[in-house]
């Protein structure tokens, strides 16, 4: 059985590792990730190939810029991504690992804004592409 003091020292430590948790905002909240976390790129990967696979455009459609990423831990972990992405020179049938470009002219490259949710459980070895939105 614990003493009074063992049962303290456990609170103690509870309480140290919750609140900053929750006062971040990382316990069950959106927080910022840095775009070159590696779990955001291989959510960002995976929404792009299946944007890409759903899509009627001929060219493969690559991200240009992030404008915004944020995570939400849960089992697993979510990602909401905001991005600016271009229409390339590479066919869709092209090969997955071509190098490709972005077209030079405004009316071949067609910008686009698209906010993807992805769930990924990597100890499950899942990613789900759970909405896109792009306009």
């Amino acid at each position: 059985m614990l003493g009074a003091w063992q049962v303290s020292l456990l609170a103690i430590v509870a309480l140290g590792t919750v609140v900053p948790a929750v006062r971040s905002g990382k316990l069950g909240g959106w927080f910022d990730v840095d775009p070159q976390d590696k779990g955001l790129q291989k959510a960002l990967t995976f929404a792009m190939l299946e944007y890409n696979e759903g899509s009627n455009d001929m060219y493969r459609r690559q991200i240009m810029t992030i404008i915004k990423a944020r995570k939400q831990i849960v089992s697993g972990a979510k990602y909401e991504v905001k991005v600016v992405t271009g229409l390339t020179s590479c066919l869709k049938t092209d090969p997955e690992n071509e190098v490709c470009s972005f077209h030079a002219s405004p009316e071949l490259l067609q910008r686009s804004t698209c906010i993807f949710n992805v769930l990924t459980v990597p100890w499950l070895k899942k990613v789900e592409l759970k909405s896109k939105r792009c306009q």
